[in-house]
C-alpha cells in the first residue's frame, strides 16, 4: 500500500523547492511508514515468522507492530497505555492547584532568597 510518487513529478516539485512536501506526503500515505522509519531484513525460522504472524493477526495489528511492540517491552520502554495511566495520575494530582503565572512565581522565589542574603 505504497503511494506512487512519478519521478518526473518529484524532480518538478525539487527544482522548485517543494519536493519536502510531495516525499513528506509520500511517507504519510504509505501503510504506516514514516521518513524516519528504517526497514531491516532479519532471519528468524519460518515457525517462529508464522507465530508472530498469527499472533499479530489475532491482535488486530501486524508484523512491524507486533516486532515493534516486542523489541520496547524487552528493552524496558513504557507501553503506550503506562504513559498514558502515568499523565493521567499526573493531571488529576494538580487539578486542585489552579493557574498560576510562573514568572510571578520565580520573582518571588528571587526577592525572599536575595532579602536572606542581605541580612547576612
Amino acid at each position: 500500500m505504497f503511494a506512487h510518487v512519478d519521478l518526473p513529478v518529484l524532480n518538478a516539485h525539487r527544482s522548485r523547492g517543494t519536493a519536502s512536501l510531495v516525499s513528506g506526503l509520500a511517507c504519510e500515505i504509505s501503510a504506516g511508514y514514516t521518513c524516519r522509519m528504517a526497514k531491516v531484513l532479519i532471519s528468524m525460522p519460518d515457525d517462529l515468522l508464522e507465530r508472530i504472524d498469527r499472533e499479530a493477526g489475532a491482535r488486530g495489528s501486524n508484523r512491524s507492530r507486533f516486532l515493534q511492540d516486542a523489541a520496547r517491552r524487552e528493552l524496558g520502554w513504557p507501553s503506550g497505555d503506562a504513559l498514558e495511566a502515568a499523565l493521567t495520575r499526573g493531571r488529576e494530582a494538580l487539578s486542585s492547584v489552579g493557574g498560576f503565572e510562573s514568572a510571578e512565581l520565580i520573582r518571588e522565589q528571587r526577592r525572599a532568597r536575595d532579602a536572606g542574603d542581605r541580612r547576612r
